[in-house]
């Protein structure tokens, strides 16, 4: 008997909106940032996305994913501070919400928001580590209508536990917001080759998509389950790969990509056979 789940998942699905780039040749998708590469020294597997497997027994045959919005460029606010964008569904934050620090556990990306800026200016933002090390910067750029798109900051896995500082700057401003980066207590996954905000990876301009793993069991292998379909909300079951966790239970994975690959949505999963948030959507076009 065919069975099918239909998952509930906010976080990772967004519109696979196109995407026109002038680039030509076989090279990574570009991003807003720097995208960091996965735990260098971590357990990497390699595989090649090609013909699919035999669904092992008790697993799901295929997943129904609803349809989700895009992603919104950030809201107008007159008060110079930070916030994450999943803080603004009811409202710009005030000072006070936006002076607590964010909680985060790699590998994840953070969407931030600033407010303050005024139309058709920049700021400076940058990342510190525990010792005071700049890690990342990037600008935020607003348009004539006082939005801007969001600044993408990365947390791999080798960015150890301990706070982080977020600080944009201009004009002589300056605010910060405190990041508390925590080790994981379960397995979390991140796609590294896709902008953060377009599911949508263009088949002719890669030649792999890169995952990072953390909280991996150590010196074990976990199975991911990889689905796909040919439209956005039926997926089948296509083939399980194992990733291996090294000694603090990070990992890496490798799918290639070559003109074979099947175009199509993807999904690959902790557990398919649940919604689970430790999971990977991606289209490819």
């Amino acid at each position: 008997m065919k069975t099918t789940v239909i998952l509930t998942i906010s976080a990772v699905l967004m519109a696979a909106c196109g995407q026109d780039d002038p680039g030509q040749g076989r090279r990574r998708a570009s991003h807003p940032v720097a995208t960091p590469s996965a735990s260098k020294g971590t357990p990497r597997g390699d595989v090649i996305v090609s013909n699919p497997q035999k669904r092992p027994s008790g697993l799901v045959e295929q997943l129904k994913l609803p349809v989700a919005g895009g992603g919104d460029p950030c809201p107008a606010s007159g008060e110079f501070i930070l916030w994450a964008d999943y803080e603004d569904e009811f409202g710009v934050p005030g000072r006070r919400e936006a002076g607590a620090p964010l909680s985060v556990q790699p590998p994840d990306r953070e969407g931030i928001c600033l407010g303050g800026v005024g139309p058709g200016r920049s700021a400076v933002v940058t990342v510190t580590d525990p010792s005071g090390k700049n890690i990342q910067k990037t600008d935020v750029a607003y348009g004539p209508d006082g939005t801007a798109q969001k600044a993408f900051l990365y947390f791999s896995p080798d960015n150890g536990p301990g706070t982080y500082t977020i600080t944009a700057r201009l004009d002589g401003k300056t605010t910060t917001r405190a990041v508390a980066l925590k080790t994981p207590a379960a397995p979390k996954m991140l796609l590294l080759t896709q902008h953060p905000e377009n599911t949508q990876i263009q088949r002719a301009e890669i030649d792999r998509l890169t995952f990072a793993f953390a909280g991996l069991p150590a010196q074990r292998s976990t199975p991911f389950y990889l689905y796909r379909g040919t439209d956005s909300t039926t997926l089948r079951f296509h083939s399980v790969h194992q990733v291996r966790g090294d000694a603090h239970g990070r990992g890496a994975l490798d799918l290639f990509v070559n003109a074979q690959t099947p175009l199509g949505a993807y999904w690959m999963s902790l557990d398919p056979n649940r919604d689970s948030v430790t999971a990977a959507l991606w289209y490819l076009a």
